[in-house]
């Protein structure tokens, strides 16, 4: 277990997504989206942490990791943004940024298709709903 001292501390964190077994990136109440790099070669972890230049307005509720293209695709609110992670930049510019029909709560990348994203939004009168998008 490794201590969380930052500005994402657990009453702020909204979201969690992995990258390999020494990276993984958080979302939260802040509209931040952050890289954390974990050093375990040492008796105690050294943990660094870099802000992603991700320019969400509102809280930001999911995660998920296209390995094979090393982009990020995050979601605040109904928006969708994607993160270049090997040049740390916007895919799509803030103001480009995709829209979904009302708050998106999960987002799922295929396993063997990264080009397909799975996209669960809140509709008020019936739940969940569910539709794939290709990214």
């Amino acid at each position: 277990m490794v201590p969380i001292r930052s500005a994402q501390e657990r009453d702020i964190l909204a979201s969690v997504c992995a990258i390999d077994s020494g990276r993984f990136i958080t979302g939260g109440m802040d509209r931040r989206v952050l890289l954390w790099n974990l050093d375990m070669s040492t008796s105690y972890p050294k943990i660094t942490i870099k802000s992603l230049s991700v320019g969400h307005s509102a809280s930001v509720k999911a995660l998920v990791y296209a390995s094979s293209r090393r982009w990020l695709v995050s979601a605040a609110g109904s928006k969708l943004a994607i993160t270049d992670m090997a040049e740390n930049t916007e895919f799509m510019a803030t103001g480009r940024q995709k829209w979904a029909s009302n708050g998106i709560y999960n987002l799922h990348v295929h396993d063997q298709d990264d080009n397909l994203l799975l996209v669960e939004v809140r509709i008020k009168s019936s739940g969940l709903e569910c539709c794939v998008n290709s990214i």
